[in-house]
């Protein structure tokens, strides 16, 4: 992950504490898990960004991964990050970064609806 990745994830998470760009939970577009070997758990979806270049979604996804001292898979859950522009994925980070959990942390507790769960 670049220097200048970290700083885009973390002005992200600076501009969704300020509630200048906000979240919302969608089913993820195809396009992000066709092919591969992971599946998308959650999504969200970005607004308040400049749309020119795509539509920013923040995701956790489990893949399975190797562990050789078990000698089997292991389900691992990370977070990643797409902008996709007509159904075509433009940038991508699954680095599973520290900066990208920070922010689905906070969007997940804010967006995901579980402050009103006690709400009747």
């Amino acid at each position: 992950m670049t220097a200048n990745e970290i700083s885009i994830i973390n002005e992200l998470l600076k501009k969704s504490v300020e509630d200048i760009v906000t979240w919302n939970m969608v089913v993820p577009p195809r396009i992000l898990s066709e092919t591969t070997e992971f599946t998308i758990i959650s999504c969200y979806i970005a607004s308040g960004l400049n749309n020119n270049s795509g539509k920013l979604y923040l995701f956790k996804y489990r893949v399975p991964e190797y562990l050789g001292e078990y000698d089997k898979f292991f389900n691992l859950e990370k977070v990643g990050l797409a902008l996709i522009n007509n159904d075509q994925i433009t940038w991508q980070n699954i680095n599973d970064s520290i900066p990208a959990h920070s922010l689905y942390e906070y969007v997940s507790n804010k967006y995901s609806g579980i402050q009103n769960i006690f709400n009747v």
